[in-house]
């Protein structure tokens, strides 16, 4: 039983330490400029890669805290003390796994709605564009431009 729960432990961490995630918009920039699509399928394969790789750590919880149980009716108090910290460190894993899905998430939507924000300018610069020229809607189209070029930076 010690044998599988090292080699379901290797396998989990056969990737060695995971790298920290960076989704901040600011850093982002590069992503403004895709279409919906490819972003769609991006978040998506990401946000199933990371509830799949939760599932497969979920599921090594469940057989460290079963193998726990089974230890304090044995009472092994060494070995039962090296599961509870492999269990602690685990469980805090699992807590950072679902902060960056929660992130990821995040991230989408914001820019869900900058895409929206983004085609609502373009769809204003083109009515404004169609219009009958005057004074104000030349004013308004040049603060549009402005503020459609700032958004996308």
């Amino acid at each position: 039983s010690s044998s599988v729960r090292n080699s379901l432990h290797s396998k989990a961490n056969s990737g060695g330490k995971s790298p920290r995630m960076q989704l901040s918009p600011s850093r982002g920039g590069a992503l403004w400029s895709l279409q919906p699509e490819t972003v769609e399928t991006v978040f998506q394969s990401l946000r199933r890669g990371l509830k799949e790789y939760l599932e497969g750590h979920k599921a090594e919880m469940d057989f460290l805290s079963s193998q726990q149980r089974e230890t304090k009716r044995n009472s092994r108090l060494a070995f039962l003390y090296d599961l509870e910290k492999e269990i602690r460190a685990l469980e805090r894993y699992i807590r950072r796994l679902e902060f960056q899905l929660s992130k990821v998430e995040e991230l989408y939507e914001t820019y869900c709605i900058q895409w929206r924000l983004c085609q609502g300018a373009v769809n204003m610069k083109r009515a404004f564009s169609l219009s009958p020229s005057t004074r104000a809607s030349r004013d308004s189209l040049l603060e549009l431009s402005r503020n459609h070029t700032l958004s996308l930076q």
